[in-house]
């Protein structure tokens, strides 16, 4: 039986952690989607032609997202 763990797809932050460690979960340049619970998704803006589906992502959203994503914020009252 394998305890291998899968590699970690999701980073979630309470606040910014900064550009440069946006920058290393994305591999890249990113984006910004709002959610409608309040937070913000990052995502690497070109990373439909070169990197992997993220699966967790894809399922947790309903639409194809590729590579590492990091959810920033918390979920307000409001929605």
């Amino acid at each position: 039986m394998s305890t291998e763990e899968k590699p970690k797809t999701i980073y979630y932050f309470d606040e910014d952690p900064g550009y440069e460690t946006l920058q290393k979960i994305t591999q890249g340049y990113f984006e910004v989607l709002k959610l409608m619970d309040g937070r913000d998704m990052f995502l690497n803006e070109t990373g439909m032609y070169n990197l992997p589906l993220n699966e967790e992502a894809s399922n947790m959203f309903k639409f194809k997202i590729f590579g590492n994503v990091a959810i920033v914020g918390k979920v307000t009252e409001e929605n």
